[in-house]
């Protein structure tokens, strides 16, 4: 997979692109009306989808609109701000950084923590060994982690 530099990932999108899950995009475009009807052999994936630049979307698409270099600066300082919002409430361990509910306790299901009283899964791995409790301990054996991650 090549990866992309994180602007061009942001300029590459349009600005009304809500996910396929939708029928219809922010603009209100059927997905389905845009989309190269070709034989999926020939264009695959999202390439199918006239939401991307790189797809030739304003070809196929009226409403196609991409975001300018200052609407993707101030995206890319959002973006930015909000990853390191959650590292650090993900590293503090005080609140989930998913609700911001201060945990209580984290817990061992498999092979990922979750956080009580929220629920939320925190990240894969193991809890601390400062917190583990025998059922913990149960959890990180059965699902074979040889590996401590702390």
């Amino acid at each position: 997979m090549t990866e992309k530099p994180y602007d061009d990932q942001f300029s590459n999108w349009c600005r009304h692109y809500n996910g396929l899950l939708n029928d219809t995009c922010k603009a209100g475009v059927r997905y389905d009306d845009v989309k190269d009807k070709r034989d999926v052999g020939v264009v695959r994936g999202l390439a199918r989808f006239p939401c991307f630049k790189n797809s030739n979307c304003a070809e196929r698409c009226p409403s196609a609109s991409f975001l300018s270099e200052e609407e993707i600066a101030v995206e890319k300082e959002r973006s930015n701000q909000a990853i390191a919002q959650f590292l650090k409430e993900l590293t503090e361990g005080k609140t989930c950084p998913h609700c911001h509910r201060p945990i209580e306790k984290r817990y061992q299901v498999g092979r990922c923590v979750y956080a009580k009283p929220c629920g939320c899964r925190q990240y894969q791995g193991t809890v601390p060994k400062s917190e583990r409790t025998p059922k913990d301990q149960r959890q990180i054996d059965e699902a074979s982690l040889w590996c401590e991650l702390e």
